[in-house]
Order: structure tokens, then sequence, then C-alpha cells
């Protein structure tokens, strides 16, 4: 069992609902994910209400929520070395590397310490103005590396947890062929450079090319 607190140091108190990961610690660095071959967990919050309790979900990996108490357990862990990472839609995504698990016992990874994060809200359009179809929207900080990006649905997207500071956006339409699969990405969008604040969601519109 690994267990481990999300803690809010804008706030100075436990975070709820945050998610908790366990990534496969690698000696190079980085993790691989804990997940079985062919599943996908797909996350759905209905805001930060949560039971005293934390709750556990294995589908696809190894997966938690936090209590109210900001605590998370994870069971049935393979013996080994494990990278902990927490998300939380109001805050920067932490991570505890190196926690160790031994058989039979629990490893307490003890407190992340996640800081405050804005988000962005924003709208894919096409060339003449129209709203896009379906599009993935990659972006970053201004001096970082892209991270995943998101899937917008009639244009309309949403980012959360991103760190404060200047982020560069980009867009790619997903195009469809003629017999209904995937044609591919279209052209990138111009980059569109915004301000991250802390505790705010920032508005932001892209602009697909002509086709």
């Amino acid at each position: 069992t690994i267990r481990v607190q999300a803690w809010s140091q804008h706030d100075d108190r436990p975070i709820a609902n945050a998610s908790v990961e366990l990534r496969k610690a690698m000696p190079s660095g980085g993790g691989e994910v804990m997940r079985a071959t062919g599943m996908v967990m797909v996350s759905v919050d209905a805001g930060d209400s949560a039971a005293a309790e934390s709750t556990t979900v294995t589908v696809g990996g190894k997966h938690a929520k936090t209590g109210a108490d900001g605590w998370a357990e994870i069971e049935d862990v393979p013996v080994g070395d494990y990278d902990v990472k927490v998300t939380h839609e109001r805050h920067v995504e932490a991570e505890k590397s190196g926690v160790s698990v031994i058989e039979l016992q629990t490893s307490d990874a003890g407190r992340v310490v996640m800081t405050q994060a804005g988000n962005i809200r924003g709208k894919v359009v096409a060339a003449d103005g129209s709203d896009a179809g379906m599009t993935l929207v990659f972006h970053r900080p201004i001096d970082g590396k892209e991270g995943q990006p998101a899937v917008a649905f009639g244009g309309a997207f949403r980012i959360d947890g991103l760190s404060v500071g200047r982020h560069v956006l980009r867009a790619q339409e997903i195009q469809i062929s003629n017999h209904g699969g995937s044609g591919g990405l279209s052209k990138d969008s111009p980059t569109v450079e915004v301000e991250v604040r802390a505790g705010e969601t920032t508005a932001v519109e892209l602009t697909l090319p002509v086709k």
C-alpha cells in the first residue's frame, strides 16, 4: 500500500478530490504509468465535494482520489519503486519520486505540497469564423515542453492546473477521411501567447488556417 497527502501551499490546508497516480520509477528519470494494456481511465468530477474517506479507482491502472483530509491510499501495489503523481484542477501537478513499496507494508509518501494554478478556457474557430470540428490544442509554458494536448469538441476546450506565467498555445484539427476514419491533422494554427494567473481562468481564441 502507498499513502500520500495532497496539501495546498496557498491555502495551507489539505486538498480534497485530488487525483493520485503511480508511475513505475525508472533509473534514467521519468516513469511508466501503471496501466493495463488497451484500457483507458476517464474521470469526470462534479466539484470539490469529497467523502470523509478516500476512494480508489483501478480501471486501467493504479489511481486514487484524496479524501477531505487530503489523504489517499492505493492498495495491492507490486513491490518496487514508484513515482507518485498528484493532480488537481486548481493546483499545479506535483510529484513525489522514489517511493519504495515493501511486501505487506504501508509506504507513507508523506505530504505533497502543491502550488496554486490557473486555467485556460478557449475556443477554436475555422478560418471563416465558424466553429471548428474536433481539434487538438497543444500548450506549453513559454520556456517549457508541451504537455498532453486538450481535445476540443465543437471548438470548445478547457485546460486546468497550469503553472502561473506565460503559455503558448496552438491547435490542429483532426481531419476525417472519405472512409470515415482519421485523415490526420491539419496544419498548425498561428500560436497564441496567454498569461495564466493564479486562481483565474483566462479566455483565448485560436484560428485554424485556411484548408
